[in-house]
């Protein structure tokens, strides 16, 4: 029950890049809820992630089933050392 005007999930997924391995997506062994717009539903609806690709987390609305990515917003930088900020 997509939108015709919303990126569908697999339009998404065919935006990574590249990977090595054979599938790009790993499935969550706990899934992980939270709260989120959905703009399919134009509110405050529960997402559900059981797997995550390079990018994010792939979650579906609870209520109307639309699927999308959600990327990570923290990343882990080895370019700047704990020490440069003491």
């Amino acid at each position: 029950m997509n939108s015709p005007l919303l990126p569908s999930l697999r339009m998404e997924l065919q935006q990574l890049p590249p990977r090595d391995e054979v599938s790009g997506i790993e499935p969550l062994y706990i899934p992980i809820e939270w709260m989120r717009y959905c703009e399919v539903c134009e509110s405050e609806q529960c997402f559900v992630a059981w797997e995550r690709c390079a990018t994010g987390l792939i979650c579906r609305c609870s209520k109307c089933g639309d699927e999308r990515i959600a990327p990570f917003s923290r990343s882990h930088s080895v370019a700047v050392a704990w020490e440069a900020y003491t």
